[in-house]
C-alpha cells in the first residue's frame, strides 16, 4: 500500500505456473525500501504465501480434446471408438492462463495407416491465447466386426449365436467386413470358415434353395394362364437369382428367376420358346 510509482515494480520471481511458494516479510520491506517505499507496517506477518495460478493442462485431458477435435473432422459420435496414445512426455502441460481458459488443438495431421498424428496444443482465456506446444502419438479409429464363435461349414447359414461383435482397429482391417448382424444373418458361407475368424462379405450369399442338376417346374405367367414345364437345373441359386434350366421335353436351355425351391420363372423372352418346344401343356393355376 502506499507504494506510490514503485506500485508495478517486481520484487521477486514468481513460483511456477500453478505452484505455491512462501517468502519472509523481512525480505519483502528490505526489497521495498531499496526502491525508496519507507515506513511498512507488516502486522506481525511472518510468511507470506504466494499462489501462481494457471490452467494445467493433463494428460488425459489432451487425449480427449484430441479425440473430440478428430471425432468432429471425421463425422464420428463415439467417444468409445477412438483411442488415443501420447508419445512421452505430451503432457501434463501449464500455461499461465486463467483456470477456466479453453484447451485447443490445432493444426492435426493424421496418417490413417500408421495411426501416427502430430499437433499444436494451447489455451485461450478470456483476452489471447497461450503459448504452443508441440504433441504427438497414435490416434486410432476402432471399428465393429463380427468374428465367428463357431467353424462355419460351406453352405451353413449363419445365426445371432454365431458371431459376436468386437471392436478392432480400423487400420489393421480389411474394408469389407462385416459389422452388424443384419449383414450376415440369414445368410449362408461360400466356404468353411474357422472358428476365431472375421466374417466378411465376400465370404457370404443367400442360402442356395436349388443346386445344380435339381429337377425344377419351369412356370410360364401369362395375364389369361399358368403353364408349367419339367426341367432340371443346369445352375443353383438363390431366391432371385437368374439361372439356366433345361426343358426335359424339348432339350432347350432358357434362362429363369428362382421363385423357391424347386420353381423357377422363365423369362419372357424365352418363354415362349419354351411352351412352344414343349408342345402343349397341363394348364395349373396360379
Amino acid at each position: 500500500e502506499n507504494a506510490g510509482v514503485n506500485a508495478g515494480e517486481a520484487l521477486f520471481h514468481a513460483p511456477d505456473i500453478g505452484t505455491k511458494g512462501t517468502i519472509q516479510a523481512w525480505r519483502i520491506v528490505e526489497a521495498a525500501r531499496a526502491l525508496g517505499v519507507q515506513d511498512i507496517e507488516v502486522r506481525n506477518l511472518q510468511t507470506v504465501l504466494i499462489e501462481r495460478t494457471g490452467r494445467s493442462a493433463s494428460s488425459g485431458e489432451i487425449a480427449d480434446a484430441l479425440a473430440q477435435e478428430f471425432m468432429t473432422r471425421s463425422a464420428i459420435a463415439d467417444r468409445n471408438r477412438v483411442v488415443v496414445h501420447l508419445d512421452a512426455g505430451s503432457g501434463p502441460y501449464q500455461f499461465d492462463a486463467p483456470l477456466d481458459a479453453q484447451l485447443l488443438i490445432e493444426n492435426l495431421t493424421h496418417e490413417p495407416t500408421t495411426g501416427r498424428f502430430e499437433a499444436a496444443l494451447s489455451v485461450r482465456g478470456a483476452s489471447k491465447r497461450s503459448r504452443q506446444v508441440r504433441i504427438s502419438g497414435v490416434l486410432t479409429e476402432l471399428i465393429d466386426a463380427l468374428r465367428l464363435r463357431r467353424t462355419i461349414g460351406r453352405g451353413e447359414v449363419i445365426t445371432p449365436g454365431d458371431v459376436t461383435v468386437e471392436r478392432i482397429a480400423r487400420n489393421r482391417a480389411s474394408t469389407d467386413l462385416a459389422a452388424t448382424l443384419g449383414e450376415v444373418v440369414g445368410l449362408a458361407s461360400r466356404r468353411s470358415i474357422a472358428e476365431g475368424l472375421f466374417v466378411r462379405s465376400a465370404d457370404l450369399e443367400k442360402p442356395r434353395v436349388i443346386t445344380r442338376n435339381d429337377p425344377v417346374t419351369i412356370v410360364l405367367e401369362t395375364p389369361h394362364m399358368v403353364l408349367s414345364v419339367r426341367g432340371r437345373a443346369v445352375d443353383g441359386g438363390a431366391v432371385g437369382d437368374v439361372i439356366d434350366v433345361q426343358n426335359i421335353n424339348s432339350k432347350r436351355v432358357v434362362q429363369a428367376t428362382i421363385l423357391g425351391p424347386g420353381k423357377v420363372s422363365a423369362r419372357l423372352s424365352t418363354q415362349r420358346q419354351t411352351a412352344s418346344a414343349a408342345g402343349p401343356q397341363p394348364l395349373s393355376t396360379p
